[in-house]
């Protein structure tokens, strides 16, 4: 196999009488490890699964920055199930290679290439006249290859699939008439092309009729491309008049394409306003990097937003896209990864992990609502925040990036500010009128509930004030459809007041304080300074205060009671943990099956429904109380999201209402929302962090010790902390804490945390390498590094 190895490809290796798969990493003519440590490579893996140098670049990018192995990251990049122990199929080499072979190996050869991905090492060991030492000679000679995946069943991994075509024009009289065989081959004969064998069953036929068919030599199978098309893709999108571009949307895409027919790394910040066209400005940069054949990727946050997309793609550019997400099958995400890697596939549409795609040629990356922090990976490692790679990948590869957004994150607007990213703005509305109408609603919960509303809110809570329950009532009369928000960050352990809204926060890092009822303690989770727990209000000195808000679930019994003859359905976490039920309830609210669709964040995210007239926001600014120094960003980003779902009907002159229930409608917030001034939020938010030193102007790192036994797990923090102390000074690192995590005790760990704030060059692995090896010396000790958290629970 000399001279044909180079890194990125998989390899085989012996291992305890199975063959391990792994990535080449390097080539290098001397070794630090044991010679017994040392195996030699028993074959060559699937040149379409082999990581193409782009993408090895960019995993050693984010071991670096994001302190993960190797082995991490390259099993997130690859199809599950590559990298493991298991068994291998067969696939032909290259045909070049399969010279001057005897009779034998041709009919072995012949074998596989009827069958590829059939046989595996034992299937053809039982051959007579050939063992595992034969098959392994061709496997080093490249005339076969292997793969962790095989053939048959509903999908083939290669990117095949089996179709059935009739074999006659006419129907023969051996056909019974009216019978499922004649029914059969009349639909075949209308569909010259043929029918997908997958697709018999949702057609009415069976495969066993299929089959007796082709038995009879009427009918005749093939093995075919198969079709790259997303099955989820939304199907109730309204129909659009040719779309005519803005003045805004002409400037920002011809920037856009200037930057890809350079060639040259280039990044844009696109700012739009809600229904100001930015999908568009997406739609027409991608069909001009097609254009100029090149490929893109486009980056969504949330898989609930990838149907909807996918539609608007395919309409514009007339084939749909591939789409990549966490609920393929490991089957279904080998073959987009191949298609890719081949080049069939040259737009890919998909959530944080599609940035591992090894797209052909790509010029373009586009990072939708790219302030989502959905972009983060949590857990498992590696924890890398797929926007912030996005930018390492398109410089690696000298293709454009865009970023966004109607509430661009802090961090990707100072870079915009600095110069790093060019700012391409859309202020306005494509349908020509100006923002909703906002309207705030002083939530002063009163203990007399309404007659027949339901018993199930403590202490007078109700969730729909009268103001919204009297607008949705008018909306719905107005055949008109309702969006109503939930808000329920935050609220279990923050303490609140109910009649001025007061939420308490740490003096010392304006982050709030999260309340410790065993202990009656308020806790600052970044520095550990605490305090007794609030009696009454700090602010107006009411006693009513509460740690306890409405949930999805029992909004929905009030929506049901309220509103008995207004259709209405949930999306939230629970609705959606099915693949495709965050798509179904879309849809059907996109047709107008429900007037009502509530939830929490998933409904005011990226969607278009031209029939929404109306958007309620219940507990507006609860997520103001949460520990975390984004808390306002997030909420204000929220709510700007939320309120751009009502009014978007071109056709329509009413803008629409979005009516804000809030503790607290003097708190600043409000007023930069009203005012529908983003931009201005954000630069007196920047204002305030670099005061503080958060992020952009410091990187954070969590870092989180865990043990079952408390005394271990502080032990443990307390060493990490000596060890960083050391080099404080040094690398100019502020270290906070230890402190108990806010959630003390997950499962039966107990955990301790620090926060180090660092200056934007440090590399984390510089500072933080040889803490990942405490574990090693100290059993039933876990180790947990975040890099840039995004949460700090």
């Amino acid at each position: 196999m000399e001279g044909i190895i180079v890194p990125g490809m998989l390899a085989v290796v012996p291992f305890r009488r199975q063959a391990s798969i792994g990535v080449i990493w390097e080539l290098t003519e001397d070794s630090d490890l044991p010679s017994e440590n040392v195996r030699d490579l028993s074959a060559l893996g699937d040149v379409e699964l082999m990581v193409p140098d782009e993408l090895l670049q960019m995993v050693r990018h984010i071991c670096r920055q994001y302190i993960a192995t190797p082995g991490m990251v390259l099993k997130s990049a690859l199809p599950p199930g590559t990298l493991t122990r298991r068994k291998l199929y067969f696939y032909p080499g290259p045909k070049d290679a399969a010279r001057d072979l005897d009779s034998k190996t041709e009919s072995l050869l012949s074998l596989i290439r009827e069958e590829p991905g059939r046989w595996s090492y034992s299937d053809l060991a039982g051959i007579k006249g050939l063992d595992r030492a034969a098959v392994d000679t061709l496997v080093k000679s490249g005339v076969l290859l292997v793969s962790p995946f095989k053939a048959g069943g509903r999908t083939i991994p290669r990117g095949k699939e089996r179709w059935i075509n009739a074999s006659l024009e006419s129907t023969p009289e051996s056909l019974k008439p009216g019978s499922n065989a004649t029914k059969l081959l009349r639909a075949l004969q209308e569909h010259s092309d043929g029918i997908p064998v997958g697709e018999l069953r949702t057609l009415g036929f069976s495969t066993a009729t299929a089959a007796a068919l082709a038995k009879k030599g009427l009918a005749e199978y093939q093995w075919r491309e198969k079709k790259l098309v997303e099955i989820g893709a939304m199907k109730s999108l309204p129909r659009e008049d040719a779309v005519v571009l803005t003045l805004w949307q002409e400037a920002a895409l011809t920037g856009i394409k200037s930057a890809i027919d350079s060639g040259k790394h280039r990044g844009f910040l696109l700012y739009g306003v809600t229904s100001s066209g930015k999908t568009q400005v997406y739609l027409e940069a991608v069909a001009h990097a097609l254009s100029m054949g090149k490929s893109a990727l486009v980056l969504v946050p949330e898989i609930s937003l990838t149907p909807q997309i996918i539609a608007r793609f395919e309409r514009h550019l007339g084939n749909p896209p591939l789409v990549w997400h966490s609920h393929l099958s490991p089957t279904e995400r080998a073959i987009v990864y191949r298609a890719a890697s081949s080049g069939r596939a040259r737009v890919i549409i998909g959530t944080r992990s599609a940035i591992f795609s090894p797209l052909r040629n790509l010029g373009l990356i586009v990072v939708d609502e790219e302030q989502d922090h959905s972009f983060k990976q949590d857990d498992p490692s590696p924890r890398y925040n797929a926007r912030d790679v996005a930018l390492e990948r398109a410089k690696i590869i000298d293709a454009t990036v865009v970023y966004g957004s109607a509430t661009p994150s802090a961090e990707i607007y100072q870079m915009a500010k600095t110069g790093r990213l060019d700012l391409l703005t859309l202020p306005q509305r494509v349908a020509g009128f100006g923002p909703p109408r906002i309207e705030l609603i002083s939530t002063a919960f009163k203990t007399e509930p309404r007659p027949n509303e339901p018993p199930v809110f403590p202490r007078g809570f109700r969730p729909i004030s009268e103001k919204l329950y009297q607008e949705i009532t008018i909306r719905l009369k107005k055949r008109e459809q309702i969006i109503i928000l939930l808000n329920r960050r935050g609220y279990s352990s923050a303490v609140v007041c109910f009649d001025c809204g007061w939420v308490g926060k740490c003096p010392d890092c304006e982050i709030g304080w999260t309340y410790h009822k065993d202990r009656d303690r308020m806790v600052c989770h970044y520095c550990g300074k605490e305090r007794r727990g609030p009696i009454a209000c700090q602010r107006c000195g009411s006693l009513r205060l509460s740690f306890r808000s409405a949930g999805t679930q029992r909004l929905e019994e009030t929506i049901r009671h309220l509103f008995p003859t207004g259709r209405a359905v949930r999306l939230d976490t629970d609705v959606a943990a099915g693949k495709w039920e965050a798509r179904n309830v879309l849809d059907e609210f996109g047709r107008g099956k429900y007037q009502i669709l509530f939830g929490t964040q998933m409904v005011a995210k990226g969607h278009h429904f031209p029939r929404v007239g109306l958007v309620g926001v219940i507990s507006a600014d609860i997520g103001l109380s949460l520990p975390d120094f984004r808390a306002t960003e997030r909420v204000m980003q929220l709510l700007t999201q939320a309120a751009g779902r009502a009014g978007r009907s071109s056709k329509r002159a009413d803008p629409g209402n979005v009516m804000i229930q809030t503790f607290s409608p003097d708190n600043p917030i409000f007023d930069y929302l009203k005012s529908s001034d983003y931009l201005k939020f954000v630069e007196d938010e920047l204002n305030i962090r670099q005061a503080l030193g958060y992020p952009p102007f410091r990187r954070l790192i969590l870092v989180m010790a865990s043990s079952l036994e408390p005394a271990r797990a502080r032990q443990a923090i307390d060493e990490i902390k000596v060890e960083l102390q050391s080099q404080a000074a040094e690398n100019k690192i502020e270290i906070l804490g230890p402190v108990e995590s806010p959630i003390f005790k997950r499962g039966k760990l107990y955990r301790y945390q620090l926060l180090l704030k660092v200056p934007p060059e440090i590399i984390p692995a510089d500072i933080l390498g040889g803490i990942t090896e405490l574990p090693k010396k100290r059993k039933g000790i876990s180790i947990r590094i975040d890099v840039d958290p995004v949460a700090f629970m």
